[in-house]
């Protein structure tokens, strides 16, 4: 079995220690003194480091760049995801000048600045205007990394770090390839939670991955095989689906719901049978950012996506034909049985109704 450690991905860095408990050793009872109250944690500088030595935790929750795009160097993501938001919105996206201040963004027609953002390149935008800020004012909040290897680890700052990858590129300098970053002794789930819920909300499957960590975490790693080990990361993720077997432990569901920011268990319910998504709906979910109240349709045998008879009758309808040969819904055990063909209508189908849903959202 491995090591707790690992399935976190992570080593601990045997460089960095607890001075707190180094000095009550040190001074404590052992010497027959009096004990003294000191801090027990220390006081962690930051220290720029290189950002491509840096790299994201595989099961960090939040996910920056969408899943279409991840793999290889993060300015080649960008790139692809930038092509594929240009292509859509049918428009030259004016990334380099939004991050240079050149021109303001304008988040909806009330707002002031130059240029209007369409759902579809929120996300996107999003981290061009975080570049900006740390271009124009720093970067206030260092990142938090842990050693592994020759290579640094992500706890917290991905969002950060990825700016900087913006800044990096798109300034023509090398005012940003190092990073003010933290170097902890070892992965903090607990603490990366606790960015998490402070800082910009989490969506519905971050949300989900969030629990499922810290459920991992408080069973104890040993039980849990690594997210290496597996083909696709929700299945990861799902090793503790089953609520029955995984049960929050007893008197830890006011820490749990304080480090996810819910205020009762129901709340952890409801996000952990998102574990139970299929994968195609999980990373739907999880590009769109679909909400959470959304997504209990897709479960419990109850769709994957609602067919009304009307909407199946109407004289133009886009729906594929397994959908219409169902009833009022198509279960999750009728489309396993659909050929393949018809599965990937069937997800192109509900892919498009995914995004009128978003941008409906989006714009109010």
């Amino acid at each position: 079995m491995a090591s707790a450690a690992r399935k976190r991905g992570v080593r601990i860095d045997e460089d960095l220690f607890d001075v707190g408990t180094a000095a009550s050793e040190g001074y404590g009872h052992d010497m027959g003194l009096a004990p003294v109250d000191i801090q027990t944690k220390p006081i962690i500088r930051s220290k720029p480091i290189d950002i491509f030595s840096v790299r994201p935790s595989p099961s960090q929750p939040r996910r920056v760049v969408p899943s279409a795009y991840r793999g290889g160097a993060v300015i080649e993501q960008i790139e692809r995801w930038l092509d594929d938001v240009e292509r859509a919105i049918g428009r030259e996206l004016p990334l380099r000048a939004l991050i240079r201040g050149e021109v303001e963004l304008r988040w909806s027609d009330e707002d002031g600045g130059d240029y209007r953002a369409l759902a579809e390149e929120t996300p996107l935008l999003r981290l061009a205007d975080l570049a900006g800020s740390i271009r124009q004012d720093g970067l206030t909040n260092p990142i938090t990394v842990v050693k592994t290897g020759d290579s640094y680890l992500i706890e917290t700052g991905e969002r950060r770090w990825v700016a900087f990858h913006l800044l990096n590129a798109y300034l023509d300098g090398d005012d940003y390839a190092a990073i003010p970053a933290r170097r902890m002794a070892e992965l903090n789930l607990w603490r990366q939670a606790s960015e998490n819920t402070a800082r910009d909300a989490l969506n519905a499957i971050a949300r989900a991955r969030q629990i499922a960590l810290l459920l991992m975490d408080m069973h104890g790693w040993e039980h849990f095989a690594a997210i290496e080990d597996f083909e696709h990361e929700q299945d990861f993720y799902a090793q503790v689906a089953d609520a029955e077997r995984w049960r929050i432990p007893y008197g830890k569901s006011e820490q749990l719901c304080q480090a996810c920011g819910f205020e009762n268990a129901s709340r952890i319910r409801q996000y952990r049978a998102l574990l139970k998504l299929s994968r195609v709906q999980w990373t739907r979910a999880d590009d769109y950012d679909i909400p959470e109240f959304e997504l209990r349709k897709w479960l419990g045998g109850k769709s994957v996506t609602a067919v009304t008879h009307s909407n199946a009758k109407r004289e133009n309808s886009t729906l594929p034909g397994a959908l219409l040969r169902f009833g009022k819904h198509i279960t999750q055990d009728q489309f396993a049985k659909l050929e393949e063909a018809e599965q990937l209508k069937a997800i192109e189908w509900m892919n498009e109704q995914c995004e009128r849903m978003q941008s409906w959202y989006r714009s109010g």
